[in-house]
């Protein structure tokens, strides 16, 4: 029986900085066990969440699962595998379809990091100009697993009744902080006239929107 975690949302999109049309993200996990899969909108917020047998999600649920990845990109640590998983679900459903689009946290990091630290370099050239003051400081060095980014992020390990919800639980509360880094980093920059060419008022960085935004197109 395929178990709902969170209520559905009606699927809300929304648009990019140059105003392109993007929903947002999907997780995967799956054990022995079960699948879990959690719909991520573009700014971070789970909108939909099921945990559904292995045999049920490579049965009956394969078409449906899959159309509930169709327009998202997939987005972990390590997005190979979402990839995998999704695979298997096409396989189950007699779906064929391009490589899907993904997103990599680790990607993403670095991309907000890059940028923090061409506003340092921005900042050095002006006499008398303040450093910028981050609310969270960032490694240059972005974690490389996903225990990584829970220690970075101080995040507790997530409560549910199955361990494979909990790896998804956990997925979204990194990507959630990671974008909550990057709308720190976006609303300080925007503050100062001479650093505002490096950063977009946008809801993510900009290689992880360009993704959302090809995963809505396919």
């Amino acid at each position: 029986m395929v178990e709902e975690i969170a209520p559905v949302a009606r699927t809300i999109t929304t648009r990019a900085a140059d105003g392109r049309t993007m929903i947002g993200h999907v997780v995967l996990c799956r054990d022995d066990d079960f699948v879990a899969l959690w719909q991520v909108s573009a700014d971070g917020l789970a909108t939909g969440a099921w945990v559904v047998p292995v045999e049920e999600a490579l049965g009956d649920a394969a078409s449906w699962m899959v159309g509930c990845c169709a327009q998202r990109a997939l987005i972990d640590v390590d997005p190979a595998g979402g990839v995998e998983i999704l695979g298997e679900l096409r396989k189950a459903a007699g779906v064929e379809g391009a490589a899907p689009r993904v997103v990599s946290l680790v990607d993403g990091y670095r991309e907000i990091v890059g940028i923090r630290a061409a506003c340092a370099e921005a900042v050095a050239e002006r006499k008398q100009a303040k450093a910028v003051e981050w609310p969270v400081d960032l490694p240059e060095e972005a974690p490389t697993d996903l225990r990584g980014f829970q220690e970075l992020a101080r995040l507790p390990r997530p409560r549910a009744d199955r361990e494979v919800a909990a790896e998804a639980l956990l997925r979204c509360a990194v990507t959630a902080w990671v974008l909550q880094r990057w709308k720190e980093t976006v609303t300080a920059v925007r503050r100062r006239s001479y650093l505002q060419e490096l950063a977009v008022p946008a809801l993510v960085p900009p290689r992880w929107e360009a993704e959302l935004c090809a995963a809505f197109a396919d």
